[in-house]
């Protein structure tokens, strides 16, 4: 009987101490942001004010709840942003610094959870709705999760990533081919990096129709008839993402190339005074247009035509990045 008594007398002590370091638990974790539905409700205003501002194309504005400093991490498919400066400078490429027309709207309730004192996770999904070049007005859909965190200035984005994929819209009966939907979904195309870029830059087909458009008539290697590419010129590209300007030293200009990357991991160089038009009249398109229609997937969404060359091994096929490097690095 007195053993019995112990053990209840222990097991009793046993749940206070344990009820006595959960209330400790608990004071700690309000003290370090609070419960949930208090940090969602400081959050939702920061929220409100991202959506507004994104409709705005005010990148200044969207991003001002983000963590300003270079241990953000904004992920967008497969590219990765690190820092506020870098993040702050593509959105602003973006929305074309405030003058997109795309318009983003919620498509459902966001999601919140809490995973640690402090921390706060949010997942929510957006439509998004632009006009091409052409005219066509396409829809895309984001799916966003944000992760906020506790700071003394208040709450702020840490961590951020985007996906992104196309819904039919309403003069479409199908999403179509994964290619397809990058293109209308203003999915990034391109990526133009390295060391001879101040920042990586990414390319949408609403950027690259900002561009002078070119065409080219060329008899393609196996082809039985000649087809008319049309698309921009790697030059006026370079130029837009800043792998060089009038500002740009002789001698770095001239030991500078950019290695062309396909899907498929195949790779070309072209050195970039073969591109300058100051120098040459030779043009090597960045196609995106064969005969009037999009490129197939096989060779699309881009693709590069460098008329004249007696072979096309520079001629890459599913153009998804370029990277400009110096002779001497």
């Amino acid at each position: 009987m007195i053993e019995r008594i112990h053990t209840f007398l222990a097991l009793t002590l046993a749940l206070a101490a344990c009820s006595s370091a959960a209330r400790s638990t608990r004071t700690a974790d309000e003290r370090a942001g609070g419960t949930l539905a208090e940090a969602r409700a400081e959050i939702t205003p920061l929220f409100e004010r991202m959506q507004t501002t994104a409709n705005a194309h005010d990148a200044d504005g969207h991003l001002a709840a983000y963590a300003h400093d270079s241990a953000l991490v904004f992920i967008i498919n497969d590219q990765a942003i690190h820092g506020f400066a870098a993040l702050l400078e593509q959105q602003r490429a973006w929305w074309k610094n405030g003058t997109s027309d795309v318009v983003y709207r919620l498509d459902g309730d966001p999601e919140y959870r809490m995973p640690a004192p402090g921390l706060v996770v949010e997942t929510y999904f957006l439509k998004a709705r632009r006009t091409l070049a052409d005219g066509t007005v396409r829809e895309g859909r984001l799916a966003v999760t944000d992760i906020w965190k506790k700071r003394p200035e208040g709450w702020r984005i840490i961590y951020a990533h985007e996906s992104s994929g196309s819904a039919p819209s309403a003069t479409s009966t199908s999403a179509g081919s994964t290619d397809e939907q990058r293109t209308l979904s203003g999915e990034a195309l391109l990526v133009v990096d390295g060391e001879g870029v101040p920042v990586t830059r990414s390319f949408t087909a609403t950027d690259l129709a900002s561009l002078p458009r070119r065409e080219v008539r060329v008899q393609a290697h196996h082809a039985t008839t000649p087809s008319t590419f049309s698309g921009v010129s790697l030059s006026d590209v370079l130029h837009l993402a800043g792998a060089w300007d009038s500002t740009t030293p002789r001698g770095a200009w001239a030991r500078s190339y950019a290695v062309v990357s396909a899907a498929d991991g195949y790779r070309a160089v072209y050195g970039l005074t073969e591109l300058d038009t100051v120098v040459t009249d030779k043009l090597v398109l960045l196609a995106d247009r064969r005969d009037g229609e999009r490129l197939a997937a096989n060779e699309g969404p881009l693709r590069l035509v460098a008329p004249g060359e007696q072979r096309e091994s520079r001629w890459v096929r599913r153009v998804v990045r370029i990277t400009v490097r110096r002779a001497d690095q």
